[in-house]
């Protein structure tokens, strides 16, 4: 019995050593492993790079404590450099006042509507005028024939008294050809006044014309400063 036991005691022994040395084994592996890959994770899957931190070496003053560690170096700032500014756009060059006029809508439209009514009182001073000339002309026609009437009566009356031959007959003549003359002379008269009349208006008119144009480009002109920061 004492030899079998002291067998069994030998071979668990000897399992035991066994077992240690395999464990040694496999630490040894383990470590190997682990040296060659940093990223080798034993129980498999991904294992980041340990994070490298700056750690600055420790010294001791002449007191034999330590001091506190040097920060790390820092650059300092460096030249600065201005950006170049863009440059400002140069303003667009006013046009001259007749160009800006003639492209102004505003002041185009005030010459159309001033034209048109000049127009418009030409056309009206037309019509005034030939119907002047035209009541003229008739009460010519009209003083004519009166004036032939007036003498065939004058002859028929001094012929039926038989004074034709006399002298009184060429003094009635005389004296209605004498107020005939005065008639037309007053028929004549009112015809140019009522024509100076038109032709005064007509003058007025263009006088107000030529202040409402000028109203106008002043208008423009000012429009033209505004615009341009003149």
């Amino acid at each position: 019995m004492g030899a079998r036991a002291a067998l069994a005691q030998r071979r668990i022994s000897q399992r035991a050593a066994a077992q240690r040395l395999d464990r040694m084994k496999a630490r040894q592996y383990k470590q190997r492993a682990r040296s060659k890959s940093p990223t080798y994770k034993p129980s498999g899957g991904y294992r980041p790079p340990p994070r490298q931190v700056y750690r600055p070496p420790v010294t001791s003053g002449s007191t034999g404590r330590y001091s506190p560690p040097a920060p790390p170096p820092r650059g300092g700032p460096g030249p600065i450099r201005r950006l170049a500014q863009p440059k400002p756009k140069p303003k667009p060059r006013p046009p001259s006042v007749s160009k800006f006029l003639t492209r102004d809508t505003g002041y185009q439209r005030q010459l159309q509507q001033l034209a048109g009514q000049l127009t418009d009182f030409g056309a009206d001073v037309t019509r005034r005028r030939g119907t002047l000339e035209s009541e003229t002309q008739e009460s010519r026609r009209a003083l004519g024939k009166q004036r032939t009437s007036d003498l065939e009566d004058i002859e028929a009356d001094f012929a039926a008294r038989g004074m034709l031959r006399s002298g009184l007959y060429g003094g009635k003549v005389g004296e209605y050809e004498e107020e005939f003359g005065e008639r037309t002379s007053d028929l004549e008269t009112q015809l140019k006044r009522a024509l100076a009349r038109l032709e005064q208006e007509r003058g007025q008119f263009g006088r107000k014309q030529t202040l409402s144009k000028q109203e106008a480009r002043e208008q423009a002109i000012e429009r033209r400063a505004s615009k341009y920061g003149l």
